[in-house]
């Protein structure tokens, strides 16, 4: 009996290890067969990515059907994987249909572009124009460029290269010499865009006659006046027509001093000073160009004719040309001076007609921005839910470089302010300031009447830590360190000017180098991109400033701009009794501008971010 129970007992546990193996074997097929389905989007997409086409489309259909926000990434994937089959052609026509304004549209355009190109075909460069119509991103003009030139088609690639001028791409200026129909051509493109020490470069041994001409107007961009007019004299003696009479550029003479930025939505013409006219010929009052009358004025107040000076200026300030307000806050200086109240009454109305302006606070002692209600929040969620829901599912899959695209374009051809908003908040959120801040910045622009929270996108409080970490080690106020910022990088880490300043604060070299000493700071030249120590740097250099003019703003910020040598000259200029007259005859129009914004930005992030506000 002992036996049997044994054998029995031995017998239901074979049966039941057997029973186990089954069920294990069916459990391993099961997750093999479901294996796909057991694993995140995210580990799919991976593999997805660099699998074999097969396997790549059932991976891609299974997302589809996982993740339906993405489908048209899902659509475009797969379809990048087929190529060059026909129906994956199609395929990226359909997707660039489907958003024809989204990232994915540009990918599938971008794609088709590629693959066009390996054939050698006509509808190469229609595919890159239409990705770049949608982005226009300075590598894929480059690429852009770069297969024209291969084609021979060097005139369309030499323009494209010139369009990156400018964009961080500082092989631009390589590429365009050497598509260039010839040297004068490009130095005339590079002096267009003050790019002046680069025309010398380009024509320090041509002694042609246009030569002579462009390398002139180069020297008086770089306050070279003697060697100008040398220059100019060689082409007078060359050419048949007289010499054309360069006009003053705003580039300061002080090499070691920042200029003023690039910022596309604030600033005006960057040839501000070709306005000024300081030593040139008299204009006739009557002269309906803005420009020309603001040229007269210089040469009317020299002679001491007030009352036609204060006419004309009238008249600028009537207009919308960017001197307009320093037109007419000027006649309502020499008004007051005049005793001519009514004069005066008339300049101030039309100077508190551009508010906000810095110039209608001095005059007037009140700015005050009127701020538009808050958008409610449950219409912003609404219009905005199925965006986010994408960026959300780009994110989860780690491409964090599409679900910016996303946020970006989005706001880019929206037409709902509450729509620009959120995306701008969502960019700034992920630190992209320069995306945020262009979005705000050009928002207000057209609608000023807007939300604090719009406005705020456009005075943003970029990289507060070292901001305030820095100016309160150097006693600096952070609202004037974000003005000046604001206007000479747009917040850009990476910004360079043709001039050579780098950064957020825009350091030349030298200045960095010298800074860097002050500071007891090993130099290193990748320093001037680095966020913190660009900040720590010029936050420095602006408490110099304002210590050597005992806390004066306006010149300091003078300084900064145009050099503390143009400001102790301008201040011996016997035109120059006052603060006033400074602000008028300041050599440098650019410096007038300049000092204009900042102090107009300085005062706007006070109002903005004030506590409570």
């Amino acid at each position: 009996m002992k036996t049997s129970f044994a054998s029995l007992a031995t017998l239901r546990q074979r049966w039941s290890l057997l029973v186990l193996a089954v069920l294990l074997l069916i459990g391993v097929a099961l997750a093999w067969a479901y294996r796909d389905r057991l694993r995140s989007a995210k580990a799919l997409y991976a593999e997805a990515r660099q699998a074999a086409p097969g396997r790549a489309a059932v991976l891609y259909d299974l997302l589809a059907r996982r993740v339906p926000v993405l489908e048209d990434y899902w659509r475009l994937w797969a379809a990048e994987a087929r190529l060059p089959a026909p129906d994956a052609v199609e395929t990226l026509y359909a997707v660039a249909r489907y958003r024809p304004d989204g990232p994915s549209a540009f990918l599938a355009h971008l794609a088709l572009a590629r693959y066009y190109a390996v054939l050698e075909s006509p509808q190469t460069v229609s595919e890159y124009r239409a990705a770049l119509s949608i982005d226009d991103r300075p590598d894929i003009r480059l690429e852009l460029a770069r297969y024209l030139e291969e084609q021979n088609a060097r005139a369309s690639a030499y323009e494209h290269y010139k369009a990156l001028l400018g964009r961080q791409r500082p092989d631009a200026f390589v590429e365009m010499r050497r598509t260039a129909p010839d040297e004068l051509v490009v130095a005339g493109d590079l002096l267009a865009r003050h790019y002046c020490s680069d025309v010398l470069d380009i024509l320090r041994e041509d002694i042609r006659c246009e030569g002579h001409r462009l390398r002139a107007e180069a020297l008086v961009c770089l306050g070279r006046a003697q060697e100008a007019e040398a220059e100019r004299q060689l082409y007078g003696a060359c050419s048949a027509a007289p010499p054309p009479e360069p006009t003053p550029s705003p580039v300061s003479p002080q090499e070691e001093q920042p200029p003023v930025p690039t910022d596309a939505g604030d600033a005006q013409p960057s040839t501000a000073e070709d306005e000024e006219g300081w030593g040139g010929e008299t204009v006739a009052v009557s002269s309906a160009d803005p420009l020309e009358l603001w040229k007269a004025t210089w040469a009317l107040e020299e002679e001491g004719r007030i009352t036609e000076a204060l006419a004309a200026y009238l008249a600028i300030a009537s207009g919308d040309s960017y001197v307009a307000d320093d037109a007419a806050y000027r006649a309502w200086v020499l008004a007051r001076r005049q005793g001519d109240a009514n004069t005066a009454a008339r300049a101030l109305a039309a100077l508190q007609r551009m508010a906000p302006n810095w110039l209608a606070w001095r005059a007037s002692g009140e700015m005050r921005i009127e701020f538009a209600p808050d958008y409610p929040s449950d219409a912003i969620a609404a219009l905005t839910a199925e965006v986010l829901a994408r960026v959300q599912a780009l994110e989860s899959l780690g491409r964090e470089d599409l679900a910016i695209d996303e946020l970006r374009l989005t706001a880019l051809v929206s037409e709902t302010p509450e729509v620009i908003l959120r995306m701008a908040e969502e960019l700034a959120r992920r630190g992209r300031f320069v995306a945020a801040y262009s979005l705000g910045r050009a928002y207000i622009a057209d609608h000023p009447y807007a939300p604090r929270a719009m406005w705020r996108l456009a005075y943003p409080l970029a990289y507060a830590e070292s901001v305030n970490g820095s100016a309160g080690a150097y006693g600096i106020d952070p609202a004037l360190v974000w003005a000046v910022m604001r206007q000479e990088s747009a917040f850009a880490p990476n910004a360079s000017s043709h001039a050579g300043a780098r950064g957020l604060m825009q350091l030349m070299p030298a200045t960095q180098r010298m800074l860097a000493q002050q500071l007891n700071l090993a130099y290193d030249p990748a320093d001037a991109f680095t966020p913190e120590r660009n900040i720590q740097m010029g936050i420095y250099y602006l408490g110099q400033l304002l210590q050597e003019y005992s806390g004066d703003v306006e010149l300091a910020l003078m300084a900064y701009n145009a050099g503390p040598g143009n400001v102790a000259q301008w201040l011996q200029d016997p035109m120059i009794r006052d603060r006033d007259d400074l602000l008028r005859f300041a050599w440098f129009g650019e410096t007038r501008e300049y000092v204009e914004r900042v102090n107009l930005d300085r005062m706007i992030y006070l109002q903005l971010w004030a506590p409570g506000g």
